[in-house]
């Protein structure tokens, strides 16, 4: 179930040749990683992990409420220009929406600059073709601008798929299965966007929500096996472009790690992480330590007994994601 084609990986790397410099991400939804937000809003919205499964969920939302499980990446993270690969599949379609794909997370821009690349869903209690929908889309302009593609005939989305989403400077791809279903070089996305894979209780009309939060009994979930993204760049805010500085350096030293009982761990940091975060995981998943601002030449004590069997360390930055295993 967890593998990538080589070829499709071989794909991805080669169409992010021109775009500096890459980067890569995955999980595989082992434990509940901190590389991103965890949003649950609103009665009755969970998301869990277990058995390699991320499992976003809605049950029984209250009406006038919005209610919306939500994986998205942290605050300080946005992408521009990448590939990214998420492999799902979801529940029947209850009244709401729900998706996987790029968005640029500015709300309040959403009918002047809404930049997206995503596969959505909407249904409403309506026979209406405006609110009851499967698209794949994209847009740089205002919401009317978007350019999209039904999915209704091409696949059905309560079986697991694997969908590739490619944008690049020149164009926009989806691949469903390994198999290209559209390429288009109409409303590329211009701005840094954010990975983004939700479930909510609110449909989307054709030019933008329809501001009704639905109430019903019962559930309606997505369930995610892994997601990957291969990234050109990394932005440090919304709207912003990397600047020099924010690109990774060559190498970036080590630091050193003490134990409760004084034990000396040198490690190494990732290739490109200048300065970060710095967590601390058992095995099992368990975070142990949370340090901001780490940066190479400084020193992490560790003063929680159960941190003496730490064995892996995540790092990120503005542009960096990444685990070493230690053990002290």
């Amino acid at each position: 179930m967890k593998r990538m084609i080589a070829y499709g990986s071989a794909l991805m790397m080669l169409a992010l040749s021109q775009l500096v410099p890459a980067f890569h991400i995955r999980d595989d939804f082992d434990y509940k990683s901190d590389h991103w937000l965890w949003i649950e809003d609103g009665d009755g919205s969970s998301i869990s992990v277990g058995d390699g499964i991320c499992t976003l969920r809605l049950e029984n939302p209250v009406v006038g409420r919005y209610c919306n499980a939500e994986l998205v990446n942290r605050d300080e993270e946005r992408y521009r220009f990448g590939v990214m690969v998420v492999r799902c599949k979801a529940s029947g379609m209850r009244p709401g929406s729900r998706g996987w794909g790029w968005w640029d997370r500015n709300k309040l821009e959403i009918y002047s600059d809404f930049d997206v690349a995503w596969v959505m869903q909407s249904d409403d209690y309506s026979n209406e073709k405006g609110t009851n929908w499967f698209r794949w889309g994209h847009c740089a302009g205002a919401m009317e601008e978007r350019v999209s593609w039904s999915l209704v005939q091409a696949v059905d989305p309560q079986e697991w798929h694997t969908y590739r989403l490619e944008w690049t400077p020149e164009f926009v791809s989806l691949t469903i299965d390994d198999s290209l279903f559209s390429k288009s070089v109409n409303q590329v996305p211009d701005n840094v966007m954010s990975l983004d894979i939700w479930v909510d209780n609110q449909p989307v009309g054709e030019y933008g929500p329809t501001f009704l939060y639905y109430g019903w009994e019962g559930m309606s979930w997505v369930l995610v096996d892994y997601v990957e993204v291969w990234g050109g760049e990394a932005a440090i805010a919304e709207n912003q472009q990397v600047s020099d500085h924010a690109k990774p350096e060559a190498s970036a030293g080590s630091i050193t790690v003490i134990g409760i009982q004084g034990r000396r761990r040198t490690v190494t940091l990732p290739r490109g992480f200048v300065k970060g975060v710095c967590s601390g995981f058992t095995i099992d998943g368990r975070r142990l330590f949370r340090h901001e601002g780490v940066r190479a030449g400084e020193t992490i004590v560790l003063g929680n007994k159960a941190a003496q069997g730490v064995s892996i360390l995540h790092f990120s930055a503005a542009n960096v994601m990444a685990v070493v295993r230690m053990a002290m």
